[in-house]
């Protein structure tokens, strides 16, 4: 059987096997193989976010969690939409693949090492991150964690510069609401870049259910969340680099059908990615992103993170409405 594969700007991505979360990493993962024209190749391994809409993420495991970068979490590991949309299209083809991450990278001293002080580790079906580990990152460099904090990769633009000086104001750092703040961006956005409404394209839909327990840890909470993908060019007024905005307008229907955490949403806006051009890299990822300074983050946020947003279950709130009104949005629905 041929694996299902798809060439992006001349490099080939493969799909090679699927694992079922396990006790190690609470998500499930997926092989890829990325292959250049010139023959070289890359193990990529992939997981979905439960709190951005079932989006594929590029991952790596970090001494009992996903790592998820050092500057922009919500954009650094973000997977193209090309193949955002390949992946969903053909994953059925290898559900049934399961693969072992064996580590062959580690030579036997090394090896033997973790398998004393990092057990877990090694069970991982994801590979290994470097970030805390010293003795590992004095071995070698893995390509995963390098790619995800390579700086040349984030650009900085106004007027998120001087927001993203605050960090405590970032995506995931929230202290108190922020809808005032992200207005104030809002605004700021919109002085200084114009949307070409002639640019606004429709790219793909999708299904994503999100799946979790109330907050009594045992009642099952379902929610079917359909959603349309676009992109828009905005065109800087002061000389910038023009930027190109993927956003989604969803509904949310409860399947649960209860009324603790009930969410029902019709035809919402949200921001997902904000990048200077649509390359995809080798890794799967944009070529780079727009610090945005928390103008781009989560459908849903963690309770241990947040104040703010309607709690749907156990560990999540659902904030997307505070994102519903923002530039460009305002202007796109009256379109």
């Amino acid at each position: 059987m041929e694996l299902p594969n798809i060439t992006i700007d001349d490099i080939n991505f493969r799909l090679i096997g699927y694992n079922p979360q396990n006790e190690i990493v609470d998500r499930d993962a997926l092989k890829m193989i990325s292959t250049l024209k010139d023959g070289t190749s890359y193990e990529l391994y992939l997981y979905q976010s439960e709190t951005s809409l079932g989006f594929w993420r590029l991952g790596c495991f970090d001494r009992g969690q996903l790592y998820k970068g050092l500057n922009d979490y919500v954009q650094q590991t973000f997977i193209h939409f090309t193949l955002q949309e390949f992946i969903n299209k053909n994953i059925s083809r290898v559900k049934h693949i399961r693969f072992i991450n064996t580590h062959p990278e580690l030579n036997s001293e090394i090896y033997e090492r973790f398998n004393r002080e990092y057990p877990e580790i090694l069970q991982s079906s994801f590979p290994i991150c470097y970030s805390k580990l010293p003795f590992y990152k004095h071995t070698l460099t893995y390509h995963i964690p390098s790619h995800t904090n390579n700086p040349a990769r984030m650009i900085q633009v106004e007027p998120f510069i001087e927001f993203d000086r605050d960090v405590t104001k970032r995506c995931g750092n929230w202290k108190g609401s922020p809808e005032a703040y992200l207005k104030t961006i809002s605004d700021r956005f919109s002085e200084q870049y114009e949307l070409n409404t002639e640019s606004i394209r429709f790219l793909y839909n999708d299904l994503y259910e999100y799946n979790s327990v109330y907050g009594d840890g045992t009642t099952p909470i379902k929610l079917n969340i359909i959603f349309n993908i676009f992109v828009c060019i905005l065109t800087s007024r002061e000389g910038g680099p023009n930027l190109y905005l993927y956003y989604t307008i969803y509904n949310i229907v409860d399947g649960s059908k209860a009324e603790e955490g009930s969410l029902m949403v019709d035809r919402h806006y949200f921001p997902i990615f904000l990048t200077t051009n649509t390359n995809i890299t080798p890794y799967g990822t944009f070529e780079n992103y727009v610090l945005s300074a928390g103008y781009i983050c989560k459908l849903f946020e963690y309770i241990k993170q947040s104040t703010f947003g309607k709690v749907i279950s156990k560990e999540h709130r659902y904030i997307g409405y505070i994102y519903n009104d923002l530039f460009p949005f305002n202007i796109i629905k009256s379109i």
